[in-house]
């Protein structure tokens, strides 16, 4: 019999349709907490970073530990604060102390709920605060001192700046949008003489859910439509304003899930779907490869959902809580174009393995983007980096190995004809031994037992390596290993599963050997 070898090689992205016919060469079926690192290069697969407490400190107080948001304020002159919301306080963070210190909040209005998103924005040299309460209004502080903006009416959702105005949509009225005076929170909206205000109802009357402003528009988003609003700010905004439809049948219902990339526009619909915005192409899905992974999210919890620029890894990142959970548990990760900035963002893998209520990018002390998430209990978490250090989940209930898994789209698909697999070969892009790797075949027959074995790194990697006693790398990180199979089917779907605390994982592809066992009328 002649040998068959089926490759995947250089995975670009997953596609986890049932369909055992869908797949290629390049997709799996799943990729869980790894993503391609270069697919414009075709190079191989790695794991996602870890993470670890900024501080051994809960946040809040006692019963009242939701935490809100985080975000990164910086100011004209180049000074930085990190700066956290949790349970209804605002602390800032010292990244070379590892300790968050409260801010206690003063003056006149500035109130902060204990559960609510806290959306921030920065504007006119100072960070802008939207309690998202209903009652309080936006407030700002300087460094040093708060302001209430008494002037605005409270406002839903994130606050926006477009033409050097803080825009908002009011709370009260939901198809309103108000906006201050240019350069000046404390002035304009609809106070002291000033009408700065637009009822966004000629055609449509539903509730507004989210504002998104680019250097071209003004983005308003119902659950089911998007507009847009282009033009300079004058006095007779609301007039001069050009209007524009960007979609009639796609919105959102997710005030923090809504994120640009460059000029492109990604947010989730009001069914939970990703899509993106690419100015002058429309609106496009981006969901079609990950309907099984979201068809069954509760949409009850879409407005808990947030969404981020993940510059460290080149994603957009949806965070979405899976059935059952009251709060996000795993992100949907989108890859877009190094290149082509209009090309269509791919569907790249889902990350998991934690709770979390705020996910936002903040910069280290060496002023690098750095992501934050905080858990339900108070804790602030900071990410690692791609060539980091960190690979586990350290969280505060003890660390855990981050479970990296990579199942293959189908290979060999026939209709009719049998095949024996005998043997598997795997290319791993080893930058540390991998122990703990499991492997299994699944096919139309039956799936494999799980086999257990130890890819180890056998050329040395600077700073890891002693020197006239390890073996030197050649040029490139990669490891081969050989598995005997005895199975088979009329088609094939690798899989492997690796967790091991302090391990990098990296995967470049395998090749299925196979003899064709003939037309087989009984085969499943």
């Amino acid at each position: 019999m002649m040998e068959v070898l089926l490759t995947q090689l250089s995975f670009d992205g997953m596609i986890d349709s049932l369909d055992t016919a869908v797949g290629g060469p390049h997709k799996a079926f799943l990729l869980q907490n790894v993503y391609p690192q270069d697919p414009e290069i075709n190079g191989g697969l790695v794991g996602t970073p870890g993470f670890q407490l900024t501080e051994d400190n809960q946040l809040g107080s006692a019963g009242k530990r939701t935490t809100q948001r985080t975000y990164q304020y910086t100011q004209l002159d180049g000074t930085e604060f990190t700066v956290g919301f949790v349970g209804g306080k605002m602390y800032t963070y010292s990244w070379g102390g590892q300790a968050w210190t409260e801010k206690t909040l003063s003056g006149a209005g500035v109130v902060l709920s204990e559960t609510a998103k806290v959306f921030c924005v920065t504007f006119n040299n100072k960070l802008i605060v939207n309690p998202n309460d209903g009652t309080n209004e936006m407030f700002s502080w300087d460094g040093s001192s708060f302001v209430s903006l008494t002037e605005s009416a409270p406002i839903f959702g994130q606050p926006v700046v477009y033409y050097a105005k803080l825009f908002g949509i009011k709370w009260a009225e939901r198809t309103t949008i108000q906006w201050s005076e240019e350069n000046s929170e404390t002035t304009g909206y609809e106070s002291s003489g000033f009408n700065n205000s637009w009822t966004l109802g000629q055609t449509d009357q539903e509730t507004l859910h989210a504002l998104h402003a680019t250097n071209e528009a003004l983005y308003y988003f119902r659950a089911r439509s998007i507009g847009e609003i282009s033009g300079a700010v004058t006095a007779n905004f609301s007039t001069d304003g050009v209007r524009d439809g960007v979609s009639e049948t796609v919105g959102t219902l997710s005030p923090a899930a809504v994120v640009s990339h460059e000029k492109n526009i990604y947010f989730l619909s009001a069914d939970g779907r990703p899509h993106m915005i690419r100015p002058g192409l429309g609106v496009t899905p981006l969901w079609v490869h990950a309907q099984q992974t979201i068809a069954n999210i509760p949409r009850a919890q879409l407005s808990k959902a947030v969404a981020l620029d993940d510059v460290t890894t080149r994603h957009i990142l949806f965070g979405l809580a899976e059935s059952g959970a009251s709060n996000p548990t795993f992100h949907l990760a989108y890859r877009y174009g190094a290149f082509d900035q209009n090309a269509v963002a791919v569907f790249a893998g889902i990350w998991r393995g934690f709770t979390f209520q705020s996910y936002d990018m903040v910069k280290n002390a060496s002023l690098e983007p750095t992501i934050i998430h905080g858990s339900t209990d108070g804790y602030l978490y900071d990410h690692g980096r791609p060539l980091g250090t960190l690979w586990d989940h350290e969280l505060k209930a003890g660390t855990v190995a981050i479970e990296h898994v990579v199942v293959g789209t189908t290979l060999g698909h026939d209709i009719r004809v049998n095949k024996i697999y005998d043997r598997l070969d795997l290319s791993f892009r080893a930058q540390s031994n991998m122990t703990g790797l499991t492997f299994s075949l699944a096919t139309p027959n039956a799936t494999t037992a799980s086999t257990a074995f130890t890819v180890v790194s056998g050329n040395a990697v600077w700073d890891d390596a002693i020197w006239d006693t390890d073996t030197w790398a050649v040029e490139g990180l990669e490891a081969h290993s050989t598995l005997g199979l005895n199975s088979d089917g009329r088609w094939a779907r690798p899989k492997i599963v690796h967790q091991a605390a302090g391990e990098r994982f990296g995967l470049n592809g395998w090749q299925l050997g196979a003899y064709v066992d003939g037309d087989d009328p009984a085969a499943k």
